[in-house]
């Protein structure tokens, strides 16, 4: 779970920097908001089996 959040921390921060979106200073509720959906897609495609 805790490698989940950071790969999920690390997507949704650097999907804000990405050309075709201007976030006119809500950049950080952006990366909070992306991270968010990036660890629940993570955490829903993990294996069932596998428990960290």
């Amino acid at each position: 779970m805790k490698r989940n959040i950071i790969l999920s921390a690390i997507i949704g921060t650097l999907a804000t920097y990405l050309p075709f979106w201007q976030w006119d200073g809500l950049q950080v509720a952006g990366a909070l908001a992306l991270s968010i959906l990036a660890w629940m897609l993570i955490q829903g495609t993990e294996p069932e089996g596998k428990k960290t």
